[in-house]
This record gives C-alpha cells, structure tokens and sequence, in this order.
C-alpha cells in the first residue's frame, strides 16, 4: 500500500471534486477543476471558511456527486465550513500522494499551483480552525461547554496574531459546522471563561458542606 502511494498510486476511496475516476486512476475533470481553482483563488480573498462555505451554497456549488453502479447518486452535498477546510488542505490538488505525512509526485494531474498552494497553506495557519490544537492551546473545559442557545457542542479554537500573541476562544458548533443553519451565540473567551469556572469551583469547594462531603 505505501509502495504503491511512493509510486504516485491513486489508492481509492471517494474522488475529490476536480477528478473522475477512469480505471482506477484520476482523470482531470475540466468543467470541476475551474471550480476548485475558484475555490483556492476566493479564499485567499475572503479568508473564511464559514465566508466561503456560504457563497458555495448560494452558488449551487456541492461536493464531488458520483453515479455508482446501482444507479444512485453519492456526495453532491453542502459544502461545511470543515469541508471547505479539508479541500483547501489536499494536497492532490497539486498532483502529491500523501504517505503519512510525506508527499509523493502522483501520476495524476495538478489543479492548483505550487505558488496558489503555499499561498493557501501560509493563510490557513494564521486562521482560527485548527482543528486538534495541543500543548498550550488546549482548554481544560473541551467537550464540556454548550451554546445556550440551540445547545450544539462549542468548539476550542484559537488564532494567532501578527505579533505572536494566541487567542483562545469556544464558538457554537453550529456555526462552524453548518452553513444553512444560525446562532446568535458570539465567540466567547476560553480565557475569561475558564477563570470564570474556576473561581466558582474555588468558591463551591470551600464551603463546608462540601469539604465534609469530599472528605468522607
């Protein structure tokens, strides 16, 4: 498997948007690879996935569809702001194999180029997903906060400032997973909420009551 992928072997699984699988290998679709050079091209204007998430939508633009052979469609989904994250992260778009976390020359294809890539990628590490962030950016209250308002998971992220400074913050899952759905819920600090928590704790812990209860 890995010596197939160092050959530059598509390995399968479900094409990604731009490509048609033609025995068993990925074929160039043009009408689809001009989209997702949009794409590429639109967020370094926009610089938002939930932004460009929402214009894709408007734009009847989904995820790759495909015809088994059943006769039934799959994919051709909404594009989330995840999924917009994803794509901008492939690098199939400039004709790599990725081999746990080595790039390999693919026999298939470039969409994007190597200058629009690199472009792309410098803008992504300065954005808030990040998706798992560990060591100093992680929040001891992760998987525990939800939105007071539709009651969807907040999710830690973080950015990074021009000047080094990191910025913690939970936001609704809704609004950052969905595009067809809203949230009046803002980002809240991880900062200020964590102090917030930990000073009720320190103030419920040292009740009496409490003390005794932890004791026995």
């Amino acid at each position: 498997f890995s010596a197939s992928k160092q050959k530059g072997m598509w390995m399968g699984g479900f094409p990604p948007l731009g490509y048609d699988v033609v025995n068993r290998h990925l074929i160039l679709n043009a009408a689809e690879a001009k989209t997702v050079e949009w794409i590429f091209k639109r967020f370094l204007e926009v610089r938002s996935y939930r932004e460009l998430a929402r214009e894709l939508m408007a734009s009847g633009i989904t995820t790759k569809a495909i015809l088994t052979q059943e006769g039934k469609c799959r994919g051709g989904n909404v594009f989330t702001p995840m999924g917009v994250h994803a794509m901008l992260r492939n690098p199939l778009y400039i004709g790599k194999i990725n081999d746990h976390g080595t790039l390999y020359d693919g026999l298939h294809e470039a969409i994007i180029s190597t200058d629009v890539w690199d472009r792309v990628q410098k803008s992504i590490k300065t954005s808030h997903f990040k998706g798992r962030t560990p060591g100093k950016t992680s929040s001891v209250l992760k998987g525990m906060v939800h939105c007071s308002c539709c009651k969807s998971p907040m999710l830690h992220t973080f950015t990074r400032k021009k000047d080094g400074r990191l910025y913690r913050y939970f936001t609704c899952g809704t609004m950052r997973r969905r595009v067809d759905r809203h949230c009046l819920m803002p980002t809240v600090s991880a900062d200020e909420l964590e102090k917030t928590v930990m000073t009720q704790l320190q103030n419920l812990l040292r009740q009496p009551q409490v003390i005794t209860q932890v004791w026995e």
